[in-house]
């Protein structure tokens, strides 16, 4: 499989860090504490993906996603398709269908550990399909195939983002990102009396 373009991540520093922006396609990780804003930072790339009728897909996410946040900040909420599916088998054949489908632009998946066998055979589908699988969350994942690695840490007004994987590239950073810049209507300038992302929703969650 040809290296994957860069689709603008939203971030100017995340891009550079990336020397373009996020994989098209591919299997990526994000390996990041739940609720540290792990959507947000996906959120404008998300948002560029979901053009025409294609989907974004969050399997098994850790909170329920708010219509309101997604018709604001996000794609669409008709765009959204949210799915718990606990079986491990199930789960991996639905990973596999989305992805090949062609009709979903990418698939958010959390707390998922996946052998290189099926890391395989996703990037595969991820390539026909278009489509980019991203495994989120803090467990400790074997060493499989990635297109894209990334790491994240929580700041007090943003996140701490290092490269720590990716085809045909070196690791780097950190870059830290501050969702004043992105969001300055509800994250107001240190000093402001409204607390950072309190008027947010932490993310549709």
């Amino acid at each position: 499989m040809p290296p994957a373009p860069g689709i603008d991540s939203g971030y100017p520093a995340l891009n550079r860090l990336l020397g373009g922006g996020l994989p098209e396609y591919g299997v990526c990780r994000l390996k990041a504490t739940a609720g540290i804003g792990e959507i947000r930072l996906l959120l404008p790339y998300l948002t560029r993906r979901a053009v025409d009728s294609s989907l974004v897909v969050l399997i098994n996410p850790p909170g329920r996603p708010q219509a309101d946040f997604w018709r604001k900040f996000g794609p669409a909420p008709a765009k959204v398709l949210n799915l718990m599916i606990p079986d491990r088998r199930d789960l991996l054949w639905c990973l596999q269908q989305c992805l090949q489908s062609g009709c979903c632009s990418a698939v958010l998946v959390w707390d998922c550990d996946i052998e290189t066998r099926h890391c395989k055979q996703l990037q595969h589908a991820a390539y026909a399909g278009n489509s980019c699988l991203w495994l989120i969350g803090d467990q400790t994942l074997s060493s499989i195939p990635l297109t894209l690695s990334l790491s994240a840490s929580p700041l007090a007004r943003g996140i701490r983002v290092w490269v720590t994987k990716r085809k045909g590239g070196w690791p780097a950073g950190p870059v830290d990102i501050k969702w004043q810049d992105r969001w300055p209507d509800f994250y107001p300038a240190v000093g402001h009396s409204c607390q950072p992302g309190s008027r947010f929703g932490e993310l549709g969650y």
